[in-house]
């Protein structure tokens, strides 16, 4: 009996917009520059010329994986809108600077 033959996964590029509203911020011990934003989700929405991996699973909420230098302040309790990509396993990652607060603040 042979062993079995690796397979060859095609990487997929792509991208999806969410906007909900950040609950959670976690250092994220496994990559250093990295933090954890807990969202919950409103909404999910494809981003033109990418493939949309995430709408089709309308997750309540979502782990995102951030650096830590490409937010901004105040992010705790903030609606906000961002891109995001989907990597293996399922893992979703905030594309650099690409978070916006969809609340205007009060003046």
């Amino acid at each position: 009996m042979e062993p079995p033959k690796p397979q060859m996964v095609q990487i997929i590029e792509n991208r999806s917009r969410v906007t909900g509203i950040v609950q959670d911020i976690q250092e994220q011990t496994e990559l250093p520059d990295f933090v954890r934003l807990t969202v919950q989700v409103a909404t999910v929405q494809p981003v033109t010329g990418f493939a949309d991996l995430l709408s089709r699973q309308s997750p309540a909420t979502a782990e995102v994986l951030a650096r830590r230098s490409s937010l901004p302040a105040g992010l705790s309790g903030k609606r906000v809108e961002m891109t995001v990509r989907m990597a293996p396993m399922a893992k979703l990652f905030l594309q650099d600077d690409s978070i916006r607060f969809l609340d205007a603040p009060a003046r």
